[in-house]
């Protein structure tokens, strides 16, 4: 388990608790990295509207 101050940690937990897969994680990350959100939450809601 990732510790709390371990951002990038917990996101990648919650995205594999999220189901998504290993393509959509990698995808999340880099953007996550590279501070791009605007870029990651459109990602994440077309995963939640699929699911």
């Amino acid at each position: 388990m990732s510790e709390a101050s371990d951002t990038m940690g917990i996101l990648h937990q919650n995205l594999i608790d999220a189901g998504c897969g290993k393509d959509l994680i990698e995808a999340c990350m880099e953007l996550a990295k590279a501070n791009k959100w605007n870029r990651l939450l459109p990602l994440l809601s077309k995963h939640r509207i699929n699911l």
